[in-house]
């Protein structure tokens, strides 16, 4: 780093920080409490850790541990903890010591640089991205290289102004640490207001329904399912479809009927699940839909995996069209979306069903009745599994729905659609600000590395004169000897036998 301001030196990290000092300055016994600290109690982007977890020092010193002490700053060298931000300067530890995760780098300043301002540094997204870039390793498993750490170039000035330097950012990443708080609040709000807009849809709408006709729509409905049967089963018997389960009965405004999910689909086209396992290495090409392409619950503008031609074959009856409706049905039934007119020739996974809705029935209507309060309470009652839950095809096809006539349909996408707009609009804006607030963050750790953030004071000690200082003290300390440890059982010489008449015993030998 050039351009440095005066009394600012650039140094290599380990001239001023020992890299995973394998001991602390003072033992604890065997009886003292240090903290434990896993990679799970260093937080991600905040530079704090939680050493409330306690063992005496006996217990766990024989584990494959990192030793750390008060000051000392913590940084995750295995991937993805580094990325997301563990780093941190360690507070709070009982007695002043703790044992933590190997996965963690422990560097101690030699006195030259503060402890916080050094996390700080370490905390810019810049240095985190260039640790990623020198990451070593097989995929997932990957790590940043000591040898990197060490050679990382660290910009110092004067210690008094790295305090400075570390009170004016603390003061200002707090106000957007705040900031960043409200927002998620905020944008946790649109959700329950999503959830909210679902649940008004079916409430009772007397002045929308007096203004329709046909406000009895399973007459006509039940006659179209029989004729899509019979054209395209001519001769075969038609199957009536289940029944609904009332176990609970949604409210039903003036108008609605209630039917199940399957007596308002394509008797043909039945409701079903996708592909097991549709998941090649190479030459895929059909498109299929799985659980994560619902997020959002949308599927326009997705990127889908494709399959084999014929696994798509072998699963043909999967095939999806424009304006069917897919639903998650593993991993997550809270996810569902409207085949989009440009998704052509496509297939699902065996984790998606397919819900081929009759004419008369506005696709964009069940998707949204699949999203309500009430869809959502029954596929929930219904959910089976323990690590991973879903619902079959069977509670799917039984699921109660509340229909009215295909206009009061239409009337109710379009003002779920246009809330449903606003909130899209809200949390785009929240994702402005956030993107905002991060690039101001970046900013004022740049201008707080490169002398930019608080002024000079010439009466500063420079830190070149701090780094000599530091290393002819360290120069002169004359190291401890080693004393060599009492000799091990093994070493000590064996104790006398005793002599009973004719028989020799040996003495029990100390443990």
């Amino acid at each position: 780093m050039t351009d440095l301001p005066k009394g600012w030196v650039n140094v290599k990290l380990d001239d001023v920080v020992a890299i995973n000092p394998r001991a602390f300055d003072q033992w604890p016994d065997d009886n003292d409490l240090v903290s434990l600290v896993p990679m799970a109690s260093v937080e991600a982007e905040t530079g704090r850790i939680d050493a409330s977890q306690g063992k005496r020092y006996g217990e766990v010193k024989n584990r494959s541990l990192t030793p750390f002490q008060e000051g000392d700053v913590l940084f995750a060298k295995v991937t993805p903890c580094m990325e997301n931000g563990k780093i941190a300067v360690a507070r709070g530890l009982a007695s002043g010591r703790a044992l933590g995760s190997t996965e963690l780098f422990v560097l101690r300043s030699f006195g030259a640089v503060d402890p916080a301002y050094l996390s700080y540094f370490l905390l810019q997204s810049s240095t985190r991205k260039k640790a990623q870039a020198a990451m070593t390793g097989a995929v997932g498993l990957r790590r940043v290289p000591r040898s990197w750490l060490a050679e990382l170039d660290l910009p110092i000035p004067p210690l008094a102004e790295q305090r400075r330097i570390v009170a004016i950012l603390e003061r200002h990443l707090q106000t957007l640490a705040t900031a960043k708080r409200n927002l998620q609040l905020v944008d946790r709000g649109g959700e329950a207001l999503v959830r909210s807009i679902y649940a008004e849809m079916y409430k009772d709408r007397a002045g929308v329904a007096a203004r329709c006709d046909n406000l009895a729509p399973m007459k006509s409905l039940a006659r179209i399912r029989r004729d899509v049967w019979s054209r395209a089963r001519p001769g075969v018997p038609y199957k009536e479809p289940v029944s609904p389960d009332l176990e609970v009965v949604p409210p039903a405004p003036a108008g609605w009927e209630i039917c199940s999910l399957e007596a308002v689909t394509d008797p043909v086209r039945i409701i079903r699940y996708g592909i097991l396992k549709p998941r090649i290495r190479e030459g895929g090409v059909v498109p299929y839909v799985e659980v994560k392409d619902l997020a959002g619950c949308v599927l326009g503008g997705k990127v889908l995996h494709r399959t084999s031609r014929e696994l798509d074959e072998q699963f043909s009856g999967a095939r999806i069209r424009p304006g069917d409706v897919v639903m998650a049905v593993r991993g997550s039934y809270e996810r569902s979306a409207v085949v989009p007119p440009d998704l052509m020739a496509a297939n699902i996974s065996r984790d998606v069903a397919r819900i081929s809705v009759l004419p008369g029935v506005n696709p964009a209507f069940v998707h949204a009745y699949l999203q309500s309060p009430f869809a959502q309470n029954y596929f929930k009652r219904h959910a089976r599994g323990v690590a991973v839950k879903g619902i079959n095809i069977s509670t799917l096809r039984r699921l109660p729905i509340l229909l009215p006539s295909i206009e009061v349909q239409t009337r109710i996408v379009q003002e779920v659609s246009s809330c449903l707009s606003m909130v899209d609009r809200l949390s785009s804006s929240i994702q402005n600000v956030a993107n905002q607030a991060e690039g101001l963050k970046n900013a004022l750790m740049s201008r707080a590395f490169n002398g930019q953030l608080v002024p000079q004071d010439p009466d500063d000690e420079p830190a070149s004169e701090l780094l000599a200082r530091i290393k002819a003290e360290r120069a002169a300390t004359i190291p401890k000897q080693r004393t060599r440890s009492r000799r091990t059982p093994k070493e000590l010489p064996a104790p006398a036998t005793r002599v009973t008449g004719d028989d020799y015993q040996q003495e029990t030998l100390p443990l």
